[in-house]
């Protein structure tokens, strides 16, 4: 459910209310918003957090380097939108198989380049993506209500900070087999996945925990599974 918006000023003399505020951060984080294209500027950060994991691509002339980046930009883009335009009602199981498609149909853009792109690599894209959506919904910076609708269901990014995060949590959360970056095994990246499920109850609501020491408290002051 979402929250009802706050419209006071944050500030004395200011005529600015949270919601602007966010809507700042996002924008020195992301970059500004295309009313054209609300995913772009999500889907453009999410690759920048992966994309130093992948090989070959200095091997690639400039043009040939942006038509690659370009084609699997929009191959992101056109998964998302199948996602946020199935009618049927979500589901582990619809999600799960929806991101195993995503994650082939990523991995084969790169495969006609003649570039080995891993499962690994093409979930951290997918899924921080998602979980920027996500957020930038909730925080009323860029409402998404057919994205909303799939967060129980979504997966946990995966890379080395948040095992480490899962690491260190009283008990310790579900570990990883192999280097996220060289997973090429999808069947052992979901075990995973579902792992963390059953340990959280939601995947996203696991991650968020995990970036809090103490995150049993933090839970209980913010809303329990």
């Amino acid at each position: 459910m979402q929250q009802e918006k706050v419209t006071t000023p944050v500030y004395e003399g200011s005529v600015l209310a949270p919601a602007a505020f966010a809507g700042a951060l996002a924008t020195f984080y992301f970059g500004p918003g295309d009313r054209a294209d609300r995913l772009a500027r999500y889907t453009r950060r999410a690759y920048r957090d992966m994309n130093r994991t992948i090989l070959g691509l200095g091997g690639l002339d400039p043009r040939s380097r942006a038509a690659l980046r370009t084609t699997a930009e929009d191959s992101v883009r056109g998964q998302l939108l199948e996602l946020m335009n199935d009618q049927t009602a979500p589901s582990a199981t619809g999600f799960d198989s929806w991101h195993r498609g995503a994650c082939e149909a990523l991995i084969g853009v790169y495969g006609s380049h003649g570039i080995h792109l891993t499962v690994g690599q093409a979930q951290k894209w997918l899924n921080m993506t998602l979980k920027y959506l996500f957020v930038a919904d909730a925080l009323g910076v860029t409402p998404m209500a057919q994205v909303r609708r799939h967060y129980r269901f979504a997966h946990m990014p995966i890379d080395n900070v948040m095992l480490d995060a899962l690491a260190a949590m009283e008990p310790a959360g579900p570990t990883y087999p192999r280097p996220w970056s060289r997973q090429d095994d999808y069947d052992e990246y979901l075990r995973f996945q579902h792992a963390v499920r059953t340990r959280f109850g939601c995947c996203l609501d696991g991650e968020f925990m995990a970036w809090h020491p103490h995150h049993e408290q933090w839970t209980q002051a913010n809303g329990s599974l």
